[in-house]
């Protein structure tokens, strides 16, 4: 065994048992010494508390001491409040014991300027304040008639920073509407479109709550667009739920291309389930061409937010025998045939549910590919188990479903016999490349994350560790030298780096050259 590889592996077992027998130790020590400086800061935070807050409030002012003399100072800036602007004790409390300097910043410019706001309003404004709020500005930009109440800008900017847009959409709604209605419509709105939604010509039959219901928060007039195509046999609340929140007409258009027989069995209200938020007709186009004898419920589960009609033609075509329930867990989503096949030709043995959690939303036959590379008894893993010993069902499907190629196969029964099925699972899992390599008398497919971990195990590292390392790995070209890399890295690390370091280091090295770097490094600094 050669001198440096003996080095290399007794490094790192030092530094593990180190890392092992130190972390108590230092655990314990840390907590101590939080726990006096907590004690310390309570002391002076109750000691600074100004006498107007009585002694049953102090303690739950200052809390356990983490926030220092903060809630302290905060309490005596509020305290100096007069008149209508002071406060009482228990609103103090309520707004500084979880104060930071942001807040403080906050409510020391309110209770300066010329405010009319409550005090009730002035500690929901300012208490959830930080770095980048624009509470402030937004209040002083809101221009509320005099019939709103005099806290509404507040109530309109107390949600975390305010887009400037919003306060333009209240600006214009406060013209025309009730506060209430004009902080559903436009609090929080990106843009002025709520207002313009709002006032689309499609909605002059309806009254200004409905509007606003139908337009709030909306990033364009589509709402509305929406609501003036939506079909006749549909109520203006049947077509205000359809449409609110629309990006385009499709909801209406959805709505619309239903046959008649399949809207006479849904009824109205399952006419607006099924094309609320659809993108397409594919949901009209799916509920139409259904099994008439499928019940409501299944048949919204199938078509809601169908494209085409390949769930209908899935479900017709399932090979999973004439459960309902599994037909409908494989060909909600389904794009194409793709899915019906990919269930074909996935592990005879394997059980139903088990196909249609596998093929769900598959785009090709791979995912069956890949359970069937695994499942098969000829291929015995590393570990030496077979499939049914060593990996169950649902971890076939965990591995498999939704691959874009058999990696995760060949990485499951290629990984090392030194890791954990716990392990070799998290491994493989979305594991995509894979090399060709010619070492041996013909050229072999190779997992580059099961080549990465078996030169992990070789070298006494940690699963764990070797799992981070190696299951994002990828090798470009058929060197298979360069599976290895973040292995050579991190046996080579200097002395003294933790795993976490380790890790931020050698995660997609293909080689040592970033731990050599680093002793070089390391060793400036030392001899500097």
């Amino acid at each position: 065994m050669p001198s440096d590889y003996k080095k290399s592996t007794l490094h790192l077992i030092i530094l593990a048992l180190l890392l092992l027998t130190s972390s108590d130790g230092t655990r314990a020590s840390a907590s101590g010494n939080k726990d006096k400086a907590k004690e310390k800061n309570l002391a002076s935070c109750l000691k600074h508390t100004p006498k107007q807050i009585p002694d049953h409030l102090r303690h739950r002012n200052c809390g356990d001491g983490s926030n220092g003399e903060v809630p302290a100072q905060c309490a005596k800036m509020m305290v100096k409040a007069r008149g209508s602007n002071a406060f009482a004790p228990e609103n103090i409390v309520d707004f500084c014991r979880g104060s930071n300097s942001y807040s403080i910043g906050c409510m020391k410019r309110l209770i300066t300027g010329t405010s009319k706001l409550s005090n009730k309003a002035k500690v929901e404004l300012c208490k959830h304040s930080s770095e980048h709020s624009n509470n402030l500005d937004c209040v002083s930009g809101v221009k509320a008639p005099r019939s709103f109440p005099a806290d509404f800008p507040a109530t309109f900017c107390s949600i975390d920073s305010p887009p400037p847009a919003s306060i333009a959409c209240a600006n214009d709604a406060a013209k025309k509407l009730t506060a209430e209605e004009t902080i559903t419509l436009c609090q929080g709105a990106q843009s002025t479109a709520a207002f313009q939604c709002f006032s689309h010509k499609a909605n002059s039959k309806l009254s200004s709550a409905e509007a606003v219901k139908l337009c709030s928060k909306a990033a364009s007039s589509a709402p509305a667009e929406c609501f003036k195509r939506a079909p006749v046999g549909l109520s203006s609340a049947q077509s205000i739920e359809l449409c609110t929140g629309a990006d385009s007409t499709q909801p209406a258009e959805c709505a619309g291309a239903i046959d008649g027989k399949t809207s006479r069995k849904i009824g109205p209200e399952g006419v607006v389930e099924l094309c609320k938020g659809a993108r397409s007709t594919g949901p009209a186009a799916c509920a139409s061409s259904a099994d008439s004898k499928l019940s409501w419920e299944h048949l919204k589960g199938l078509c809601q937010g169908a494209l085409n009609l390949a769930p209908t033609a899935c479900y017709k075509d399932a090979p999973l025998g004439s459960n309902e329930t599994l037909k409908l867990m494989l060909c909600r989503g389904a794009l194409s045939g793709a899915v019906v096949e990919c269930a074909k030709h996935a592990p005879y043995a394997m059980n139903t549910e088990n196909k249609a959690l596998l093929c769900n939303r598959a785009q090709s036959v791979v995912p069956a590919s890949c359970a069937e590379q695994i499942w098969s008894s000829k291929r015995g893993v590393a570990a030496g188990n077979t499939l049914r010993s060593a990996l169950n069902e649902s971890h076939v499907v965990h591995l498999c479903a939704g691959a874009s190629s058999v990696a995760p196969a060949l990485c499951y029964y290629q990984a090392p016999h030194g890791l954990s099925l716990e392990h070799r699972t998290m491994l493989c899992e979305g594991a995509a490349s894979v090399f060709t390599d010619g070492s041996g008398s013909r050229p072999v497919p190779r997992s580059t994350a099961a080549a990465c971990a078996g030169a992990g195990v070789d070298r006494a590292l940690d699963g764990e560790v070797v799992v981070h390392l190696c299951r994002s790995h990828v090798v470009e070209g058929d060197d298979a030298g360069l599976a290895n890399g973040p292995i050579d890295c991190a046996v080579s690390t200097p002395y003294g780096f933790s795993p976490q370091d380790v890790l931020k280091l050698c995660t997609g090295a293909t080689s040592s050259s970033p731990s050599l770097c680093a002793k070089q490094v390391s060793g400036s600094f030392s001899s500097s």
